[in-house]
């Protein structure tokens, strides 16, 4: 199968999961995130702010600034992504406040609010991937436009990175369309499994 056929099969199966589901997913993977955190000597996690059907990460995002993290999350330019810390937020609602609805729909850092970052030589971060799917040998199928690829491949020359990808166990499969531009996950994890 070529990868716009399975792409829109996969988002036709993250959206026909039911609300009840992924409630259950979303509180189980937000756990397993933190408690993926704690054995690691990290310097700032890149997380994302969830857009549509993808994993829930407004509540992870607020508890890893409350466990005393570093957060980024992502703004999104016509060609590529860069990423912003916080200050001062403690609630969904302050996070919510110093983002901005982009023209994809997807809520971005706004540019007053927020400090660039700056990977350093020597640090290590964390970064919570998004995808429409995941298969078992850690691949990812993002949504073609290349972001995250881009990205993770300049990131991963310059500083220490570990990427986690995050999804639904339903969006896991055995093995999914993959090019030789595309970058692995270090770790894939679900509400069920974290994939090595």
């Amino acid at each position: 199968m070529d990868k716009i056929t399975a792409r829109k099969e996969y988002l036709a199966l993250r959206k026909s999961l039911s609300a009840q589901y992924k409630d259950k997913q979303n509180e189980k993977i937000c756990a397993r995130i933190l408690d993926f955190l704690k054995d690691k000597e990290i310097d700032g996690v890149l997380s994302y702010a969830s857009y549509k059907t993808e994993v829930d990460t407004w509540k992870v995002n607020v508890e890893i600034m409350k466990a005393g993290y570093k957060l980024y999350l992502p703004r999104t330019g016509f060609k590529d992504i860069q990423f912003f810390s916080f200050d001062s937020v403690k609630t969904e609602a302050d996070l919510r406040k110093k983002l901005i609805k982009n023209k994809y729909g997807i809520m971005d850092p706004m540019p007053d609010t927020v400090h660039k970052f700056r990977p350093r030589t020597g640090r290590n971060y964390i970064c919570l991937v998004p995808g429409v799917a995941f298969d078992k040998v850690k691949h990812r199928m993002g949504y073609g436009r290349g972001f995250y690829d881009r990205f993770l491949s300049e990131m991963s020359e310059k500083t220490g990175i570990i990427k986690v990808g995050i999804t639904y166990d339903m969006c896991i499969f055995p093995e999914i369309p993959y090019d030789e531009h595309d970058v692995s996950m270090d770790y894939v994890l679900t509400g069920d499994n974290l994939y090595e």
